[in-house]
């Protein structure tokens, strides 16, 4: 069985250790943790390196059986040193994660690639791949502007998000260009092909998607172009969600929802 990771974002008022045991409840073999802020004032949590909090986390992940496999964002710009960067490295290969989330941040892409290759050759002393999301609000925006970095640095994968894809004009063929080895990951969601908030898509990024299936998305197509063994998240923070949510009673819904995705698709 193919097994499905829940992007923290999903559900990002739990905090990590929560958010595992929900995670562990609703049937998912993983998460991504929020380590870094996505965005400035966006929730973040942090996980010291060595600190009681990083041993609790460790411990939790531990006895509930579930992987932390990749950590996130790292918002990459052209000025960013190793400083910057070493304690989110620091925390993912104490956390057990492969992966890092990364998004490109600067418009000067040859300047950004070299710092992308520092970087993943930084994060591979420490056991970690760094993919790179493109999203189409930021100056990385399309699946074209993240083929760009990978060739200028020689190193790194790409995270397709399913609704990024959409909503740069990518499609399952655009997918299928790719060389096996650089797509590290992939991300689930649902929406409409048209954009419900066209002029805030950061917005509907983090607070307005669909379930994997109840959109107009190409889903199926997108999960049979990925290579054989891509790692499979879900990010669904839900559209018209009222809070206070049952965090664990939405969590089922995402899992079952990406799930059947996953069988429509062959891929059980």
């Amino acid at each position: 069985m193919t097994p499905l990771y829940l992007a923290h974002q999903s559900l990002i008022d739990l905090e990590p250790l929560a958010f595992l045991e929900t995670a562990a409840a609703a049937g998912f073999s993983g998460v991504s943790l929020r380590v870094r802020a996505a965005a400035k004032g966006a929730p973040v949590y942090e996980i010291r390196p060595g600190s009681e909090g990083m041993r609790a986390v460790r411990g939790r992940a531990e006895a509930l059986g579930i992987a932390v496999a990749y950590v996130e964002t790292l918002a990459l710009d052209a000025g960013m040193t190793r400083d910057d960067y070493v304690a989110t490295l620091e925390t993912g290969a104490e956390l057990g994660a492969k992966r890092l989330t990364v998004a490109g941040n600067d418009s000067d892409f040859a300047a950004l690639s070299e710092v992308f290759a520092a970087l993943s050759e930084d994060a591979a002393a420490f056991g970690v791949v760094v993919d790179l999301e493109f999203m189409p609000f930021r100056p990385v925006k399309s699946l074209e502007d993240a083929i760009d970095i990978l060739r200028r640095a020689g190193s790194g994968c790409i995270l397709p998000d399913a609704l990024h894809l959409v909503r740069s004009g990518g499609t399952p063929a655009s997918l299928r260009t790719l060389a096996p080895d650089a797509i590290g990951s992939f991300q689930l969601c649902d929406g409409t092909l048209s954009a419900p908030w066209p002029d805030d898509l950061p917005f509907e990024a983090r607070n307005g998607r669909l379930l994997p299936g109840d959109g107009e998305f190409p889903l199926v197509a997108m999960i049979e172009a990925l290579p054989k063994g891509t790692m499979i998240g879900v990010e669904a923070p839900l559209a018209g969600d009222v809070r206070p949510v049952d965090p664990l009673g939405r969590a089922r819904r995402i899992f079952q929802a990406a799930r059947g995705v996953l069988e429509a698709a062959s891929r059980p």
